[in-house]
């Protein structure tokens, strides 16, 4: 036992001994929450968590009433993240992580937090935000986050965050962007999709309205993989359907995920390796449309 005890220590000072950078680097796989608690370990790990390059929010407790317990977790979730970006001073952020529910009133704190990561230099934003409130008011996309001259990762999963882009200088260095936009609308999808010069990856997740007819176009001069996923909210009708361009030159892979096929117009298709078509679901009035468009579909390329 005794000597059980001793050999755990011995690694336990080995791993202290390591240089601040390693240890660092070593928390950054860890979400942040337990990161700072190894700040209560000793001296030497006092403050080494505040220099993480990686922060990592999650708070996808999701309750439909605001009890005691509940809104007292919310609360300290909320606290715990203001605390940690308020220490970070002037240290750049490599990733910044959030998932969370947030009430109405907060929405401007979570804006808040983008600003700050943005501000340290973020190379990778990750963000699964959603209201509370099912009817719920949108907001949108801080403007920092389009012009951010670090940012190359760029994910958005959310029921409430819009986009509304400048009208230049948008995303100097994002190569990868994953959205997942609920009920889209055609200009709104079309200018975040064909903004981005350097963009290598692309994967698009839209829920659509039923009764809707979605047209849109995907340019982007450097882009090599598109993954789209399109879901509807009710079930397929013969006034649902999607009409989609494509212009990318260096596409060579590319994945679509759909109920019903859409119509898809192909421009300037020279590389495309490798092609992947899955329709999840069939109807009965779509099956004409639908031999008509997967000819088409794979005689563009």
């Amino acid at each position: 036992m005794c000597s059980k005890s001793n050999s755990q220590n011995i690694q336990g000072h080995r791993i202290s001994e390591l240089p601040d950078a390693v240890l660092c680097h070593i928390l950054s796989f860890i979400p942040t929450k337990y990161s700072v608690r190894t700040s209560i370990l000793s001296t030497r790990w006092k403050s080494i968590w505040a220099s993480v390059p990686n922060l990592d929010f999650e708070f996808e407790q999701m309750s439909t009433t605001w009890k005691e317990e509940y809104m007292s977790n919310y609360v300290g979730f909320f606290m715990f993240v203001d605390r940690v970006l308020s220490l970070r001073d002037s240290l750049d952020i490599q990733k910044f992580r959030l998932h969370c529910y947030y009430r109405v009133e907060d929405f401007s704190r979570i804006v808040g937090w983008i600003c700050t990561a943005i501000r340290h230099n973020v190379v990778e934003l990750d963000l699964c935000v959603y209201s509370d409130n099912i009817v719920c008011p949108t907001f949108e996309l801080p403007q920092c986050v389009f012009m951010c001259k670090t940012l190359v990762v760029l994910k958005v999963k959310s029921n409430c965050i819009t986009y509304g882009l400048p009208t230049s200088g948008c995303f100097p260095r994002l190569k990868f962007l994953d959205v997942k936009v609920e009920y889209p609308e055609d200009d709104s999808m079309e200018k975040l999709f064909s903004c981005c010069p350097v963009l290598e990856d692309l994967s698009i997740n839209a829920t659509v309205r039923d009764l809707l007819v979605l047209m849109f176009k995907v340019s982007a001069p450097e882009l090599k993989r598109l993954r789209m996923t399109f879901v509807s909210a009710y079930l397929v009708s013969k006034d649902h359907e999607y009409d989609i361009s494509i212009n990318a030159p260096k596409l060579e892979n590319l994945d679509i995920k759909q109920d019903c096929l859409s119509i898809y117009l192909f421009e300037n298709f020279k590389y495309l390796v490798k092609g992947s078509v899955d329709l999840y679901s069939h109807y009965e009035q779509e099956w004409n449309d639908a031999s008509e468009r997967t000819t088409a579909l794979l005689e563009a390329p």
